[in-house]
């Protein structure tokens, strides 16, 4: 592991469908909480990430 602490941006790749569903479902939750129930879950979110 580097001591470098920069921030590093990339493109994310399909393997990071997962994480970035998580993400995408906690922030709609907890910035969103008027909407409706979700309908999906995190499976679906990640296939429709990928």
């Amino acid at each position: 592991m580097s001591d470098d602490v920069t921030p590093r941006t990339r493109v994310a790749a399909e393997e990071d469908a997962s994480v970035v569903a998580r993400v995408h479902m906690a922030s709609r939750s907890a910035t969103m909480p008027y909407l409706p129930p979700r309908k999906r879950d995190h499976e679906q979110v990640s296939r429709w990430v990928r």
